[in-house]
């Protein structure tokens, strides 16, 4: 019998497993064979997640080792995970470009897909860089993910996972507290928390420590593009100012650069988010032009 946290954990992605074969059936217009294989696949996943949800009460090191064998090596988790980021989406995806998208994902090994990042205004003439994820890099997260769920490693005080409430949750807990009579502090951010983070900060973590150079953060090999805005010019004086160590002071952009796609390293490790994060490089270097256009 599982514990209510987990049930609450299987009934959610039971609804988006629902959502994926619906999308399957009325946007991409799979056939009732691709989508009973679909179902199948589902239901092997389902069910390496249910066996490692069930050895919750025997502890981490029974539950890591059930899902590396399991769920991390899963082909139906990658498989269902790619349809899953292409429901969410919206994008139109046969069997067969699934399957092809779906072999190209290991949870052991680096993604060669790149990870593009928008540099967004957010007031005081900073700028954020918010990255956007591709297909294969979002669908290796996903078996991860459900992996940690099944083993508890939601933290009660994270009101942004599933069934928790979110920001309503989060205020009504805070006045509660105070109506209680808790005194509460509060600091409005973290300074350079994202950045900071290293994998040794997550070496507690029970899956395999080759999780975190794969999926937990992006491996050194990725290839960061960053799509620069209309204000391109704005962006590289705020990272001069803000990195002088690391940009040169005659960096300058080539014409129609709002338009290009350009890759760079990131020197506070901002090029992704958690999930995701990049190792802060030695320095910020233009390496050229893609032949990507920014959409």
């Amino acid at each position: 019998m599982l514990d209510a946290e987990r049930q609450m954990q299987l009934k959610y992605l039971n609804k988006e497993f629902a959502a994926t074969v619906r999308y399957c059936r009325e946007e991409a217009g799979w056939a009732k064979e691709e989508l009973l294989q679909l179902k199948h696949a589902i239901a092997s996943y389902r069910g390496s997640l249910k066996q490692l949800a069930a050895a919750y009460p025997k502890g981490w090191s029974k539950q890591r080792a059930i899902a590396k064998a399991g769920p991390l090596s899963s082909k139906d988790a990658v498989f269902v995970g790619v349809l899953r980021i292409a429901a969410r989406r919206g994008l139109s995806m046969s069997r067969s470009q699934a399957l092809g998208q779906a072999g190209k994902i290991s949870m052991w090994k680096a993604l060669a897909e790149p990870v593009v990042v928008h540099w967004e205004p957010k007031g005081g003439g900073k700028y954020r860089s918010i990255v956007k994820y591709g297909i294969l890099r979002a669908a290796q997260q996903l078996p991860l993910r459900d992996v940690l769920s099944m083993m508890g490693i939601d933290s009660e005080f994270d009101y942004t996972r599933k069934g928790a409430g979110g920001e309503r949750a989060f205020v009504h807990e805070i006045k509660q507290s105070m109506t209680d009579g808790r005194r509460w502090w509060w600091t409005p951010d973290i300074e350079n928390c994202f950045p900071s983070m290293r994998p040794k900060h997550f070496d507690w973590l029970p899956v395999d420590k080759r999780l975190l150079k794969t999926v937990i953060f992006l491996p050194k090999c990725t290839k960061i593009r960053v799509s620069m805005p209309k204000e391109a010019t704005t962006v590289v004086e705020y990272l001069k100012q803000t990195y002088p160590d690391f940009v040169p002071s005659d960096l300058s952009l080539p014409e129609r650069a709002s338009s290009d796609f350009y890759r760079w390293t990131d020197p506070a490790g901002y090029a992704a988010g958690l999930n995701a994060r990049a190792a802060p490089s030695k320095g910020l270097h233009r390496t050229g032009t893609s032949a990507c256009r920014r959409r």
